[in-house]
């Protein structure tokens, strides 16, 4: 009996020696720090998600919902395009092309990177991209194992969202 209420006082005070974020481990009495909560970017995670959504349409051959998931002006390789039909017939004559040369088997790798980590990896971006005001967009690169890969424009809009404006080889 006077073991079982000394074992109970000791894990009475095991408990409050530990504070509110600790943790026990079990029978050691050690206080072990709950692993920082990872901060979340509402941006990048809005331009992260965008780009995901788009990528699967390209991979999907889905000319329509393309159109619906980017931007109106769209960018192909720096050839501006306006107009939702106008968009959709471009992304119905250059899917052919793009779906024969994506391998089946590999859907590729992304990493959505900010401004100055893409001028860092590749350079200066071409005057043809001027328009897209690229110092407040994120690139999504997009590489594959069998092919060479593409960067996609992330622009942000209204209301914290974020599109697809442009995709450069």
């Amino acid at each position: 009996m006077h073991v079982h209420l000394i074992a109970l006082l000791l894990s009475g005070l095991l408990l409050a020696q530990a504070g509110p974020t600790d943790t026990l481990v079990e029978g050691e009495g050690t206080k072990v720090p709950e692993p920082p909560k990872e901060k979340i970017d509402p941006a990048q995670a809005a331009a992260d998600q965008a780009a995901q959504l788009f990528l699967q349409a390209l991979l999907e051959g889905k000319a329509d919902r393309l159109s619906q998931l980017g931007g109106d002006p769209f960018s192909f390789s720096g050839k501006r395009i306006e107009g939702a039909e106008a968009i959709q017939a471009t992304w119905k004559k250059l899917l052919p092309t793009i779906k024969r040369e994506l391998p089946e088997e590999d859907q590729g790798q992304m990493q959505v990177v900010d401004y100055a980590q893409a001028e860092k990896r590749f350079g200066k971006p071409p005057a043809k991209l001027d328009a897209l005001k690229l110092s407040r967009c994120k690139f999504a690169i997009v590489q594959f194992q069998k092919r060479p890969g593409f960067v996609m424009i992330v622009q942000p809009q209204a209301k914290g969202e974020w599109v697809v404006v442009g995709i450069e080889d």
